[in-house]
Order: C-alpha cells, then structure tokens, then sequence
C-alpha cells in the first residue's frame, strides 16, 4: 500500500500538469488505432517475397 501511495504521490504534479492542458486527450484511441493499421500491413506485407509480387497484388 505504501508504495502504491508513493507512486500517486510522485506523479501528482504530472498529472495535474497532464489535466491542465486542454490540447492532450484523456484517451490513446488515435494512437491504438495507428498501431493497429501498422500491425495489420505486417501482417499482410509479410505474405509478399519480392517488390514484384507486392505490385501484382495490389493493383
């Protein structure tokens, strides 16, 4: 318990400097979202051996 408080403790000012900015977002939504087109290109990307075969596909 006492570390958990230490931990909220520290990161007060942070947080209340985090709160005063009206241009961050309380949410990560836009950068999940990037991650997840970047994850699925992988994982389309990898299926392609040769610039060739990657050009034939996405005509």
């Amino acid at each position: 318990m006492e570390t958990a408080l230490n931990y909220a403790t520290n990161l007060h000012d942070a947080r209340r400097a985090f709160l005063a900015d009206p241009r961050l977002k309380l949410h990560n939504n836009d950068s999940e979202r990037e991650l997840r087109s970047l994850k699925k290109g992988l994982d389309n990307w990898m299926h392609f051996e040769t610039k060739a075969g990657l050009e034939v596909y996405t005509v």
